[in-house]
């Protein structure tokens, strides 16, 4: 136990000397077609969702983890990419697939929003692994978008799905903040 403290305040020692207050891994890769260089941040938890109905099914599992991270290219251009881990037999027929520019809510604290498109359709697969539907969605952003969603604290996201929305209530209130924050510290 008085390892893991001292690696934990360590972990902290760093990310506060570095400026940073969270954790912060980027990863580069550059297109052999383009010679573009591509920033991806670590995959992080966005949110976790379960009805009350579902939770004596699930017990300590969630029917919906949504992970994400963020994505730069050169020349300014950023993606939100989210994957949605449904854990329900079901989940086609529940959620069907997202649509080709399907929208992505972001609802801010301050009672404002902005809406993201889906790039394409995306249809779950199904993992055996996990016996989950994963669903791996790239939502674009505009420059407008960008300026708001790297300064403003999320507080819920609605996902349109092809049988309708849902709205969730965000994880992390500054994950896009941290993420943006993340992505220029590596520029």
């Amino acid at each position: 136990m008085k390892q893991y403290l001292v690696l934990c305040f360590i972990l902290l020692l760093g990310c506060q000397l570095s400026g940073q207050t969270k954790f912060c891994k980027v990863y580069e890769t550059r297109s052999n077609l383009e010679k573009r260089k591509r920033l991806d941040t670590a995959i992080a938890p966005f949110f976790f969702y379960t009805s009350p109905s579902m939770r004596p099914y699930l017990h300590s599992q969630e029917a919906i983890s949504c992970y994400g991270f963020l994505s730069y290219f050169t020349g300014g251009y950023y993606l939100l990419n989210l994957i949605f881990v449904v854990k329900l037999a079901n989940a086609p027929q529940l959620y069907g697939t997202i649509p080709a520019r399907g929208e992505l809510v972001v609802m801010f604290l301050d009672g404002k929003y902005s809406k993201l498109k889906a790039s394409d359709e995306v249809i779950g697969r199904f993992d055996k692994v996990t016996e989950s539907y994963i669903y791996e969605v790239q939502y674009l952003m505009s420059g407008n978008q960008v300026k708001w969603l790297e300064e403003k604290s999320v507080d819920r996201v609605r996902v349109t799905w092809s049988t309708g929305y849902e709205e969730y209530e965000v994880f992390d209130v500054d994950y896009l903040v941290d993420a943006f924050d993340c992505i220029q510290s590596h520029l």
